[in-house]
C-alpha cells in the first residue's frame, strides 16, 4: 500500500521557494559562497527556485517530543519542520512566506518507500530563527 499525501500537503500548505543544493552547487558563481556563509537572495537570484505550497511548522521546546517521533527519534536543533512530497538534499535553501525568512535544510527523513512524504528540518540564521518560545 502506498500512501499519497501530496494533495493533503498542498491543501494545508504555505507558499515556499526552494533552491535545491544540487542547483546551487552546479552554479560556479554561488557554490563558492556556500561555505560557512549563507548565500543571500541576491546571490540566489540567478537560479530559478521551485515554487511549492506545502506545510511548514515551527518547532518549540514543547514540540520536541512530537518532532522526535516524526523524525524517527532524532533530536532537533532546528526552527521549522517542512512536510513535502518533493525530494531535496540537505543544504538546500527554503524561503518560507509565512516566516518572513530564508532557511537551510539541515536534515531529512524520507518515507518514499511507502509514501510520497519527506520531512525536512530547517534552520534559520540568527535573524530568521523561531524565537516564539524564547525569552
Amino acid at each position: 500500500m502506498f500512501l499519497k499525501v501530496a494533495n493533503i500537503l498542498k491543501k494545508y500548505g504555505v507558499d515556499l521557494q526552494v533552491w535545491s543544493y544540487d542547483k546551487i552547487k552546479r552554479n560556479d558563481d554561488i557554490s563558492s559562497l556556500f561555505g560557512d556563509d549563507e548565500p543571500t537572495e541576491a546571490d540566489l537570484s540567478s537560479i530559478e527556485p521551485d515554487k511549492l505550497h506545502e506545510p511548514v511548522l515551527p518547532v518549540s521546546s514543547s514540540d520536541t517530543q512530537l518532532a522526535q517521533i516524526i523524525t524517527g527519534g532524532v533530536e532537533l536543533q532546528n526552527d521549522l519542520i517542512w512536510l513535502s512530497s518533493g525530494d531535496y538534499p540537505v543544504d538546500s535553501i527554503v524561503k518560507v512566506s509565512t516566516q518572513d525568512g530564508t532557511y537551510k535544510v539541515t536534515g531529512r527523513s524520507s518515507y518514499h518507500g511507502y509514501s510520497d512524504l519527506t520531512i525536512y528540518s530547517l534552520k534559520g540564521d540568527s535573524g530568521h530563527d523561531n524565537k516564539s518560545d524564547r525569552a
